[in-house]
């Protein structure tokens, strides 16, 4: 086409216009006004390439129109390298306002790779620069013939070029807005779904109570953990203050200066335990954890994170509990420990003295002046023995012999008693229950606990008081002991001593089982009374409890362990006989570390006309049995020796004299001869001290009757 003049100069413009207005696909409207440039200018090629780019390495022409005879880069699929001529070519177009042409005189050609390549004859080009992309370049090729470009073909070739920046600048625009909405899409569904994903955590956590709240305070979110921490819904809680909701009334005002001192600075609330409130008032132990959520555009959120210590915190004043009751049970049993030694010792000496005192009787006339001097020193050494036995019974090292018992019998035929101990002052009521479970302990003990329990009861009463006593079945569940700690599941028998005496403080119960710990005065008490009692209770495996208040009186609770096999112990009245003969002409072997022991012992059973072999240790003892030519009838051991207890040794020498008949003797019930402190049976045992009657007694009943344990048979 020929643009001669101005009508068909508007007429080519509102071609490609046309072309522009009837399409919307920008890759169709590019393909048609390349087309309309062939016809246009009656050109072999019109192209786009990109990039226009001198510095890379190659280029694509991603649109392309050509005649049939003349086929491009595009129609061939082809990337171009990017040559030296073609990067001058490119330099040429971006660094020009106007467009190049290449048109050489019809005599001549283009001489480079590309223009041979492709058969180009004259072209004309133009830089296009979009805003936000590399440049492109827009060319027409004559292939069959040379062509000269005038002003008019370059004005429309100008004007064309321009129109197809504005489409590629458009696309550009349209490519990215399309891509970032698909990218704000893509943001906000991963928002949603971080949102959703943290809303699901902080739902369903179970451990930690979270709040949400504006910086006026008001309640914005508020998570199921926090509904069973503090009692409120959602729907209660989100619209209210917080402070109202959960914070006492004595920090309100702190909290409140906190949260408007995070509000304005930035900073949270530092981490800490704080004691909030639930919705029915109770205090709620928690720690604390304050963090501000920071969103553009919006007003800060402040979140609240609480963990529920009241667990721990009640698990850690149980272990303080359990920590003092373990300081306090290795406390007793230290005591305990130094008790049973120093009444083992004391108890040795005490048998010399009263074995002694016993030869001195015998040397003496009762109308002597001596004699009663020998029986004050025996009545002290007794009073001694009694008080050794309470040692031994607080450190559970007293011989007992426990019996099936019905404590209401036993409780029964003491009342009596018990009232002439505590005096017409005092109000003894028994209530014994229809029907006990039977019980298996020594019914001496029984007499222990209960003369030392009402002797207490009366010194607490000022005046005129009551003090009584009754009896119950009780059945304690694991549940009961996981809250009263020292306790064990099982039926028990419990004896109840309660008085309206003065009463006592936390700080007197917290040490009442202490021996030697009183609050009488000085003179009037051992502080041993309570301590005997604990040891017994202890010893028979059960417990004790003490509920009292000042000026409220007190009440003791004995558990005693039921028994399920019951058999009639009844104690059979002896009937009178002969006296019983307590001298004989058989050999003893006596076995005792204690040199003053084996002296004394070897005197009295010399004098009752025994033949007595004495060692001072159990290898001597071996070594006299393997090298002595008699019979030995009888050995008499202590239980406790350095290098070899009393049972090894007697194991030992019943192998050399299969029949002799064995007596244990102790200060105290060991472990080697008793259970607990409780005598195995077939066991013949005597407890130190002694006297020489018992002892005498003693061993004709064992020569005369059944031979001791074998201890080969235990």
């Amino acid at each position: 086409m020929k643009f001669n003049d101005s009508t068909r100069i508007l007429l080519a413009i509102e071609e490609i216009e046309a072309i522009c207005n009837r399409q919307s696909d920008v890759d169709e409207i590019l393909d048609q006004i390349l087309k309309k440039s062939l016809e246009l200018f009656s050109c072999d090629r019109a192209w786009l390439l990109y990039p226009c780019n001198p510095d890379l390495p190659a280029f694509e022409v991603p649109y392309e129109r050509t005649t049939p005879e003349f086929p491009g880069p595009k129609a061939l699929n082809e990337t171009i390298p990017m040559t030296r001529d073609m990067a001058a070519y490119c330099h040429r177009a971006l660094s020009n306002i106007g467009c190049p042409e290449i048109d050489p005189h019809s005599d001549q050609a283009i001489k480079n790779d590309i223009a041979l390549k492709f058969d180009v004859k004259s072209l004309i080009f133009m830089a296009l620069k979009p805003q936000n992309d590399d440049a492109w370049m827009f060319g027409l090729h004559h292939c069959a013939t040379h062509h000269h470009w005038n002003n008019d073909e370059r004005y429309i070739f100008k004007v064309i070029g321009q129109r197809i920046l504005q489409l590629i600048e458009n696309s550009i625009l349209t490519k990215q807005r399309t891509e970032n909405e698909k990218k704000y899409r893509l943001l906000f569904k991963a928002i949603k779904e971080s949102e959703q994903r943290f809303r699901n955590l902080m739902e369903n956590v179970d451990a930690v109570a979270v709040q949400g709240y504006g910086l006026d305070g008001t309640t914005q979110y508020w998570n199921k953990a926090s509904e069973r921490l503090y009692g409120y819904t959602q729907q209660e809680a989100i619209g209210r203050n917080i402070l109202d909701l959960i914070i006492p009334s004595e920090i309100r005002h702190a909290v409140a200066q906190q949260m408007r001192s995070m509000a304005k600075s930035g900073n949270p609330i530092p981490s800490g335990e704080l004691l909030l409130q639930h919705k029915d008032g109770s205090p709620i132990p928690v720690l604390s954890h304050h963090t501000i959520v920071k969103v553009p555009g919006r007003d800060h959120e402040l979140f609240c994170l609480d963990i529920d210590l009241t667990e721990r915190k009640q698990a850690a004043e149980e272990r303080v509990k359990l920590l003092a009751q373990l300081n306090q049970a290795q406390k007793m049993e230290a005591i305990g420990r130094l008790a049973g030694g120093v009444a083992h010792d004391f108890n040795n000496m005490l048998w010399v003295i009263l074995g002694y005192v016993e030869l001195a009787f015998e040397k003496v006339d009762s109308s002597q002046e001596i004699y009663s001097d020998l029986e004050e020193i025996q009545n002290a050494a007794q009073r001694s023995v009694d008080l050794t036995k309470q040692l031994l019974t607080f450190a559970r090292k007293q011989l007992i012999v426990p019996k099936v018992l019905d404590l209401n019998d036993t409780v029964a035929s003491m009342i009596n008693m018990l009232r002439r101990l505590i005096g017409e002052d005092i109000e003894l009521v028994w209530l014994p229950a229809d029907q006990l479970w039977p019980v298996k302990v020594d019914p001496t003990q029984i007499d222990q606990i209960l003369a030392n329990l009402c002797v207490n009861a009366r010194d607490a009463i000022v005046g005129v008081g009551k003090l009584t006593i009754e009896t119950q079945m009780k059945t304690i569940d694991q549940a009961y002991c996981e809250k009263n700690s020292g306790f064990r599941p099982g039926d028990y028998v419990v004896i109840s001593v309660t008085d309206n005496g003065c009463g006592m403080d936390k700080k007197t119960q917290d040490s009442l089982f202490e021996p030697f710990f009183t609050t009488k005065e000085v003179g009037k008490g051992t502080g041993l009374g309570l301590a005997i009692i604990y040891g017994i209770v202890k010893q028979n495996k059960g417990f004790i409890n003490v509920y009292s208040e000042p000026g409220q009186g007190s009440t003791f609770n004995i558990y005693l362990p039921r028994v399920h096999t019951y058999t009639s112990e009844q104690t059979q009245e002896k009937t009178p006989g002969k006296k019983p003969v307590l001298t004989g002409n058989e050999t003893i072997l006596v076995v005792e570390d204690e040199p003053a022991i084996l002296k004394i012992a070897r005197i009295i059973l010399e004098r009752r006309g025994y033949l007595v072999l004495s060692a001072a240790t159990p290898d001597d003892a071996v070594h006299l049995t393997q090298t002595y030519d008699g019979k030995i009838d009888l050995l008499m051991t202590d239980v406790v020796m350095p290098k070899m207890n009393g049972r090894d040794l007697a194991e030992k020498i019943k192998a050399v004299f299969p029949e002799i008949k064995l007596l244990f003797m102790s200060g105290y019930s060991a472990n080697v001869v008793t259970h607990q402190g409780v005598l195995d049976d077939g066991v013949a045992f005597v407890q130190k001290p002694f006297s020489t009657k018992e002892l005498a007694g003693k061993i004709r009943e064992l020569l005369d009757g059944s031979p001791g344990i074998d201890p080969s048979n235990d």
